[in-house]
């Protein structure tokens, strides 16, 4: 017998079971034989099957299926977000060119720190991950910027 992979290979039974028990979501009861109606619960819900799989590891993929190989011409693309791997056990660690976009919401007209100038008409600067740790740590009114909130600034 295959394990499931998706809420669409799980029988109304224990959609109806599991949308109840483990996320009570509301389903009526008059609707546990009706996979469309618990599927479609599933979604307004906001619960994917990531969630599900969180509550039954027995359905969890084996760590062999994990294992893909790729051709040097083609990579496999993520259909969906159940299906992409997130790794959050490891630490972040900053790479000694990596940069950080940092924006100054202060109201100076000009401030000066760790080498870095920010002004009013450019309140943005890049700077080494321990400039940025010591000025998002240490000094008031700065903060991460996002490379789009850049560009609309000076777009």
């Amino acid at each position: 017998m295959t394990k499931p992979t998706k809420f669409e290979d799980l029988k109304p039974t224990e959609l109806y079971r599991s949308a109840i028990e483990d996320f009570a979501l509301p389903v009526e009861e008059s609707d546990k034989n009706k996979k469309t109606v618990l599927l479609a619960a599933f979604v307004e819900g906001g619960v994917k099957w990531a969630d599900y799989v969180a509550q039954h590891p027995e359905v969890a993929p084996d760590p062999e299926e994990d294992n893909v190989v790729v051709s040097q011409d083609v990579a496999p693309k993520a259909t969906s977000v159940e299906e992409q791997r997130v790794i959050v056990a490891e630490p972040p660690q900053a790479r000694t060119n990596d940069v950080f976009l940092i924006k100054m919401v202060r109201d100076n007209v000009l401030y000066e720190t760790r080498g870095h100038r920010f002004t009013q008409q450019h309140p943005y600067a890049l700077v080494s991950p321990e400039d940025a740790e010591f000025i998002l740590t240490q000094e008031d009114g700065f903060r991460q910027a996002t490379p789009g909130e850049l560009a609309e600034f000076y777009g």
